[in-house]
């Protein structure tokens, strides 16, 4: 330590011009402060080896056992000693940077499907995860969303919901992609209760696709009608095909993610799904303070709406 500590202070007094020396001897400098920080890092290695880990196991009667200490030997002299401790845990199983959605399903239906329970928040089981040692430990909450997301496309294991209001799940998805969210709103749903609402959602989208058909069937008469119509008409065409659609509708603040991800699956993906359809989409936001916005606030948005190429976004 006293040799880098030397060497280093020698190379500093050459660098701010405090000390002249050759070409020559400012090389010997470099190179022996080289040789004592790698000496230095060598020594730090076979000191600090030992990487300790907790632990916690399940008896046979599926509780949580005592805590443990788990005890792994670091190797290596030319990593940092945070590349080796991560590669560590990972080579150990202790850490895991790729997660199939088959142990997610084991974890939920070991721990969550209980009583009867249907759903549960993504954030409760990404909490718990992080919060007891019996459970995996994931390398961030991106390992857990992408589980969540191949799980549901696969529509083997679980289904994911956007939120719920009162027994409807809304954005409901299985079996196709989907960009999980680790929100208070955000829910996996268990995989029957999933297949149970879609086909609910079916039965009446069908019911009312039959009373609307019903609605349109021609009646006795109509041909005969419709016929003196097109006489009094001049046998002209009364083709009323619209070639334009415009929509507004008012979002909640709290829930609006929700809403528009509904409204993307309903209407828009309707609208652009012939070739030739341009659809336009425009968010209009307006917000109200009694009392005023603060400075801080005012700029923060103002950032953000810089950022998000906003085409007008100012406060009054």
């Amino acid at each position: 330590m006293r040799s880098y500590l030397s060497w280093n202070s020698i190379l500093s007094d050459i660098q701010e011009m405090k000390l002249t020396l050759d070409n020559l001897q400012g090389n010997q400098v470099r190179q022996f402060a080289e040789q004592a920080g790698s000496g230095l890092n060598r020594m730090i290695s076979e000191c600090y080896r030992w990487l300790l880990c907790p632990a916690q196991t399940l008896t046979p009667s599926q509780a949580p056992g005592n805590l443990t200490w788990e005890i792994f030997a670091l190797n290596g002299h030319d990593k940092s000693m945070i590349s080796k401790i991560e590669e560590k845990l990972i080579a150990e199983q202790v850490l895991i940077k790729q997660w199939a959605p088959i142990h997610l399903n084991a974890l939920l239906n070991t721990w969550f499907w209980k009583e009867g329970r249907k759903d549960i928040g993504m954030l409760t089981v990404w909490k718990s995860m992080c919060d007891y040692l019996y459970m995996p430990r994931l390398a961030s909450a991106a390992v857990f969303q992408q589980a969540i997301s191949q799980g549901v496309q696969s529509g083997d294991y679980f289904s994911y919901a956007d939120g719920q209001e009162g027994q409807t799940y809304k954005g409901l998805k299985l079996g196709l992609p989907v960009n999980a969210v680790i929100d208070p709103s955000a829910l996996i749903v268990h995989l029957e209760a999933a297949k149970a609402a879609l086909s609910q959602k079916t039965a009446e989208q069908e019911q009312g696709a039959d009373k609307s058909t019903e609605e349109k069937d021609p009646q006795p008469g109509d041909k005969d009608k419709q016929s003196r119509t097109g006489d009094s008409t001049g046998g002209k065409s009364t083709d009323t095909s619209k070639k334009r659609f415009f929509g507004t509708v008012e979002l909640d603040p709290h829930t609006g993610r929700m809403d528009y991800d509904q409204i993307h699956q309903e209407i828009i993906s309707l609208l652009t799904t012939k070739p030739g359809h341009v659809v336009t989409l425009r968010l209009d936001i307006e917000a109200r303070a009694p009392e005023g916005f603060d400075e801080n606030l005012q700029r923060a948005v103002r950032e953000n709406s810089n950022a998000l190429k906003f085409d007008d976004a100012e406060f009054e």
